[in-house]
Order: C-alpha cells, then sequence, then structure tokens
C-alpha cells in the first residue's frame, strides 16, 4: 500500500542531480541518501533522510510519468522528503504534480504539518482495515521457535 504523486515526463531525471539538490534543501547537519534500483527493478532510487527516515520515497520512471511514491506507515521525516523531492522535479521540469485522485498540487501547500499528520492518520487507518479484513478468525505466524496466534 502506497501514496503515489505524478509528473508528465517522456525521459527520467538524473537522480544524483536530485540528491544534490535536495541536500541543499534540507536542514544543516542532516544527510541525504540515495540508494539506487538495481537494473532489474527499472530505472529509479529511493531517498531517504539518514537516520530519520522510515521507509523512504521512491522516485521511478513509468509510462511516461516520473512516479513519487510514498509506502504507507512511513513517518514525519519521508514526507518532507516527499515534499522536497516533488518541489525540486516540479520547478526542474516545469511541469504540474497531480495526486492519486488526479487532482494537480504544490507541494508546499499540500506538505503542510497538518496534512501530513492527516495522511499519516489515514495510513494507519487503512493499514488496520486491510489486516482486520486479513485475520478474520485467527493470524498465524511462523515464528522461530513456535507459532504465534492472534
Amino acid at each position: 500500500m502506497s501514496r503515489c504523486y505524478c509528473l508528465k515526463s517522456e525521459k527520467f531525471i538524473n537522480l544524483d542531480a536530485v540528491l544534490e539538490t535536495a541536500q541543499k534543501m534540507i536542514n544543516k547537519g542532516l544527510t541525504v541518501k540515495l540508494d539506487v534500483f538495481e537494473p532489474s527493478e527499472g530505472e529509479g532510487g529511493c531517498f531517504y533522510i539518514e537516520g530519520k527516515a522510515s521507509r523512504g520515497v521512491q522516485v521511478f520512471h513509468e509510462n511516461d510519468n516520473i512516479v513519487v511514491k510514498i509506502n504507507i506507515l512511513c513517518n514525519h521525516a519521508d514526507y518532507i522528503m516527499a515534499k522536497i523531492i516533488l518541489d525540486i522535479l516540479g520547478n526542474a521540469l516545469g511541469k504540474e504534480i497531480i495526486d492519486e485522485e488526479d487532482t494537480v498540487i504544490l507541494a508546499d501547500d499540500y506538505f503542510t504539518d497538518e496534512k501530513i499528520q492527516e495522511l499519516r492518520e489515514g495510513d494507519a487507518e487503512t493499514f488496520l482495515a486491510a489486516l482486520k479484513a486479513i485475520v478474520k478468525n485467527s493470524m498465524q505466524i511462523f515464528g522461530v521457535v513456535r507459532k504465534v496466534y492472534f
């Protein structure tokens, strides 16, 4: 489960240039890292703030779109990283940012502290609803020593 934002572009972007710009935009004392996807996984990478991020922000090219993907249950730092990346891409490409509801957004206006908290609460509710749908009676997880039932 994730939340995706898209920018129309036939070509992919230079991830190292995005990393360099993001590092300049982030607070001093924090380090932005990039893990580039393996070639078999397609073109893209995962940006994160070292020591702060929980899941990171994936950026990849798909169907003539640059997609910025945030996985649910990520933390505040991941949303800030997404805001920075979307701001960089929107300005560099001169393209509109489209959310999953096909609404044009502005990164600075969309990713406010209040909106981030609202998104995180919605993520938790979605995760719990999905988990409850899977676990009707009991769930079995195989551990190292014994089975555990919920």
